[in-house]
């Protein structure tokens, strides 16, 4: 029941009782409230209301609205982290109870705070105005606590959203400030409690509509930190607010780090600390409340990090953090801003101040060259660089200096250090927020202490408040300024594009080609049309608008719709907005993400769909294709259809096996008689179609093939198309160039320069279209391994293979052989080469096993197959293997040679069975000669050494300087066993790029006999490889409970998710015991 409407019509002495019954509880209180801190006042400047010693009033939220009670052990481990206030949502009008329904708990919330010097401030929790609950709320709970001289009251959790507001909120205003005045004339009181505070005129109109009702002496307007424009406008509007008179506290903020928005009050994940705001708060000297809970403010993640790594101190209360006093020196206090429009640079000597431990660190005391700053101990002189000034100087390794930023627009810098050097000794490392910017970067020498040069790197930044900070590691130079520059051209070139979605192949589209602002975008199958192009205007720091070429209006996200799931619209073009800006960052293969420079969340197709319609939404970053854009040139939507009546219906099996698409549509002889010159081989004689070859510049792959001129003059359709996944619509013909280099008769070499694209792995294939069908020839690819410089470790996957000498079915099988008199091996199978046969069809599909001898027809295998093959049914496909010098050439072409002990290595199993690798080098002279060595072996050639398709090759690159190893060779189609050995393993992945840890096959919980096995780090089996290109190999497991939850996991990275780590070519296994065999459909 709601007592308050009741009260006019109950006879006196029942009304009486009542009011007798609060001031009893009252002064019940009042008893105990010696113990407490004095009253919040409003301070000297009159900006905000203040502790009894002049602190600014700094707490956390807890609610009692369920009548809940922290446990005092959360009260008070509040105070450690600065803090000396409780925020409490006591109760709700929406929750169906009648104010004081939750009184027991908050009165030991105030006792509480009381007895741990505690000041809490007490407000009604949801939203809203619900007038009669109000009015009852406050009747019931200003009368109970008005002698708590460490309470404040305020009136409303957000009554309404923004100013100006409506008179039914005024009134209410008025009415329980009335009410609180009359049983709390002493106790300070919070009005309107706005949820966007971002429009000064309108809270001043609010002020003046509440007239002289109420006194300002003790009253302050609350707001919250939310708004579309970001913590800036609310500054702006706060500054205007504090300017006009009147106090201010902020009562409500919080942020989610850049990149993330997941907002779920119940999930831990999703609150942090606002480092902008409360920066903000504390130069400006206004009192605050964070929206995170207790437990929250001891997540050093959420909390204390977050402040460190923002610069923001004060003298707390209680304990000893946050210690001490930081401010920015110069430029009127501000942290100095980076832009995507300025150069900001940073004289060294402007470092912040708070002395030693604080600000900087210097290994002597004072100040050597007595300049600018003599009162501290960092050493600075007078400069003769231009512009003069002043340089920080005598720089002794282990020192020091830390500045306050505020990265305004996130993006794409070049990084400047203006340094002087007389020899080249000395080294530096800057870091921002803790990360490191830069690594150990070498100072030059320059020639003199005063003779100064422009160190440069390019280097991309997150926004919002951080601490740069020099670091000496190595001394010898002074340093004058350090300087951002917002890089003048982004990675796309301004221009018109379509933008493919790397999971479905479609493009990004406006729904029904619609004119109109708010109109939602969805992915659709490219058909050329206008609102399918969209035109990317470079506007600093890599950050672009991106805007229909059909309207001109922009990408943009909606007021108020930044949070992960959200969708995105077309408005009209603002290209000052944040929300209309975008930054494409580099993922791999060509592909970006498209990063909202707002929120940092990226452009995804809703549920990864690949159906036509699918819309766009934003959302953290998993890796996920569906996240991840083709920025392509706007092409022909569809490859026009030819006739070719003559090539008729003749088929060919082995051709057909061989040749015909993945999707085995029988039509392998129209691909036969396009390639080749008619005859039972389809191929011409010289030359193989689809080889690829790296041409000189070596920014392109070269495919060439010799195709039928009078097919061609015919109207046949030859298109090389290339992919970095082998997903079927994944095929792409962008950025192809063809040239016809040879007349051979009947036919003609072509030769087509293929993009070489930014990942490991790149394939392409022939397309042959006539009459309304295609047929392609089996997908040829390079592998990647790129190595940093000395001492770096890779593995490569030697998973291609370099010639398929025959497919199609066996004649006969016998233990340990098998005969195939179909064809003339001997005119297919090379004496001097080794080989692998595979089963290619059946129900073992997928084994394969060397072959280690062969006689005329019959063929002896490492393994035996009788009783997985069936003559005349089941298909084998018979490959050569590429031997080490097919795979790494010559010493010095790609990896260096030398002596056993200091060439660079290459380490492969050893197919005799022993349990130890061949350690292979490029012996350069002495008395192993020159060539292919294994350590150990003399001079023993292993230059025809063979390679497993399975196997991954191990290269420690010991000499100076990076390399990259680029192998070639067709690509794998069908089922294969991937046999995991026990110990430590190099293998090849089979499958394409993109494929991750969570999509692989390595775990497969149903099938235990087939993967590897789960676990925690110490009993799970590991997968090795290099993940992020620093030459250092990284420990991966599945975990399957416990403290690091269920899924894929780094060793040493606890439960942080890694099943979007994208598998590269090569990796070793740490296989604990026994042996297992991992099946894998291909393509993946």
């Amino acid at each position: 029941m709601n007592p308050a409407p009741l009260l006019p019509s109950l006879p006196g002495f029942i009304k009486r009782s009542y009011a007798l019954l609060a001031a009893l509880v009252s002064l019940a209180f009042a008893g105990n409230a010696e113990a407490a801190r004095g009253r919040p006042y409003i301070n000297a400047a009159g900006t905000t209301f203040v502790t009894d010693t002049g602190t600014l009033i700094r707490g956390a939220i807890i609610s009692t609205e369920t009548g809940n009670v922290p446990a005092l052990s959360a009260v008070q481990g509040i105070k450690t982290r600065g803090l000396n206030a409780i925020h409490c949502y006591a109760e709700r009008a929406d929750y169906g109870y009648a104010a004081g329904r939750h009184s027991a708990a908050l009165d030991q919330v105030v006792q509480m705070t009381r007895d741990n010097d505690l000041y809490l401030v007490i407000t009604i929790g949801g939203g809203g105005v619900n007038a009669a609950f109000i009015q009852d709320f406050w009747t019931f709970y200003a009368p109970r606590y008005a002698n708590e001289t460490h309470v404040i009251y305020e009136i409303q959790n957000e009554p309404v959203v923004r100013p100006p507001v409506s008179a039914s909120v005024i009134d209410m205003e008025k009415a329980a400030w009335n009410i609180i005045r009359a049983a709390a004339p002493h106790t300070p009181v919070l009005l309107m409690s706005y949820t966007i505070f971002q429009n000064a005129p309108g809270v001043l109109a609010d002020i003046a509509a509440l007239g002289s009702t109420i006194d300002w002496t003790n009253a302050a307007i609350a707001f919250h930190g939310y708004g579309e424009y970001g913590p800036d406008a609310t500054r702006t509007c706060l500054q205007a607010v504090m300017n006009a008179g009147y106090a201010c506290f902020q009562t409500e903020f919080y942020r989610w780090p850049w990149g993330t928005g997941d907002f779920a009050l119940v999930d831990p994940p999703s609150l942090y600390q606002s480092v902008d705001e409360t920066g903000d708060l504390e130069r400006l000297g206004v009192s605050w409340l964070t929206f995170l809970s207790l437990g929250r403010v001891m997540d050093d993640t959420r909390f204390k990090d977050r402040l460190d790594n923002g610069g923001i101190v004060w003298t707390p209360d209680f304990g000893a953090w946050p210690s001490g006093s930081r401010s920015v020196y110069g430029n009127g206090g501000e942290p100095r801003a980076i832009r995507s429009t300025v150069t900001t640079r940073i004289e060294a000597e402007d470092f912040d101040n708070g002395g030693p431990g604080i600000a900087y660190h210097d290994t002597t005391s004072g100040n050597s060259g007595n300049q600018y700053r003599p009162g501290e101990d960092v050493d600075i002189q007078a400069t003769s660089d231009t512009g003069g000034g002043y340089n920080v100087g005598w720089i002794a390794a282990g020192e020091w200096l830390g500045y306050t930023v505020n990265v305004k627009n996130p993006g794409r810098y070049t990084l400047n250090v203006r340094v002087a050097a007389p020899t080249a000794s000395g080294s530096l490392r800057l870091r921002l927020a803790g990360v490191d910017l830069t690594g150990a970067w070498a100072v030059p020498a320059t020639g003199d202490y005063q003779t100064w040069t422009t160190l440069s790197k390019t280097i991309d930044l997150v926004p919002g408040q951080q601490i740069l900070r020099f670091e000496t590691i190595a001394s010898g130079f002074n340093l004058n300024w350090i300087e951002f520059v917002p890089v003048a051209s982004g990675l796309v070139a301004n221009g018109t594009y379509k933008i493919v979605n790397r999971n479905s192949g479609k493009a990004m589209d406006v729904v029904n080609a619609s004119t109109a602002n708010g109109a939602k975008i969805q992915q659709w199958g490219y058909a050329g049309t206008g609102n399918q192009q969209w035109v990317f205007t470079h506007r600093g720091a890599n950050q672009y608008t991106i805007t229909s070429a059909q309207t001109g209006k922009a990408i943009d996200q909606a007021a108020g719709l930044v949070l992960s799931g959200d969708h995105i619209q077309m408005y009209s073009l603002n290209s000052s907005s944040a929300n209309q800006r975008w930054i494409p960052v580099p993922t791999d293969s060509g592909y970006y993400k498209l990063v909202s420079a707002n929120t940092g969340l990226v452009l995804v197709v809703a549920d990864s769909s690949t159906a036509n319609g699918a819309r766009i939404i934003q959302q953290e970053f998993s890796g996920l294709p569906g996240q991840q854009w083709q920025v392509a040139a706007p092409s022909d939507p569809a490859p026009q259809a030819w006739r070719l009546q003559w090539f008729g219906t003749r088929e060919d099996a082995d051709d057909a096996a061989n040749l015909a698409a993945p999707a085995r549509d029988g039509i392998a002889n129209l691909l036969k008689l396009a390639t080749g010159d008619g005859t039972a081989d389809p191929r011409v004689p010289g030359t193989e179609p689809g080889e690829i070859a790296l041409d000189e510049p070596g920014e392109f792959l070269e495919f060439t093939w010799s195709r039928n001129k009078a097919a061609f003059a015919d109207g046949v359709v030859f298109t090389v198309t290339w992919s970095d996944t082998l997903a079927p619509e994944s095929w792409s013909a962008a950025g192809v160039v063809v040239t016809r280099v040879e007349d051979q008769g009947a036919t003609e070499r072509v030769t087509v320069a293929i993009p070489r694209g930014e990942g490991d792995r790149r394939f392409a294939r022939l397309e042959v279209t006539a009459d309304g069908q295609t047929a392609v020839t089996t997908p040829q690819g390079v592998t990647t391994l790129r190595l940093p410089g000395d001492g770096a470790t890779g593995v490569i996957g030697i998973n291609l293979i370099a010639k398929p000498a025959y497919t199609g079915p066996v004649s006969a099988v016998g233990a340990n052989t098998v005969t195939v008199d179909t064809v003339d091996l001997d005119r297919r199978m090379d004496a001097g080469r080794a080989y692998a046969l595979l089963v290619t069809g059946g129900s073992h599909a997928g084994a394969h096993t060397r072959i280690t001898g062969r006689d005329g027809s019959v063929l002896t295998l490492a393994d035996d197959l009788a009783g997985r093959l069936a003559p005349g049914e089941d298909t084998i496909r018979i490959t050569e293997l590429p031997t080490l010098l097919d795979l790494f050439g010559v010493g010095g072409e790609v990896l260096t040679g030398g002596p056993a002990a200091t060439a660079d290595l290459v380490m492969v199993r050893d197919s005799t069975g022993s349990d130890e690798p061949l350690s292979l080098y490029y012996a350069t002279g002495g008395i192993n000669g020159t060539g292919w060595r294994a350590a150990g072996k003399g001079s023993q050639d292993f230059g025809s050494y063979p390679i497993y398709f399975t196997d991954g090759v191990s290269v420690l690159k010991r000499s100076p300087g990076p390399a990259g190893i680029e192998l070639t060779g067709s690509v794998q189609e069908a089922r294969v066993h991937l046999v995991v050995e026990e110990g430590f393993v190099a293998y090849a992945t089979v499958f394409a790029a993109g494929v991750t840890l969570g999509t692989s096959d390595f775990y497969q919980a149903d099938r235990p006999d087939r993967s590897i096995r789960a676990g925690t780090a110490a009993s799970a089996d590991h997968i090795h490889f290099d993940a992020d290109g620093d030459g250092i190999l990284e420990t991966w497991y599945y975990a399957n409970g416990g403290l690091n939850g269920v899924g894929w996991r780094r060793v040493g990275g606890g439960s942080a998710p890694c099943d979007s780590v994208e598998v590269p070519s090569g990796f070793f296994i740490l296989r604990k015991s026994p042996p297992v065999t991992i099946d894998r459909d291909l393509p993946w």
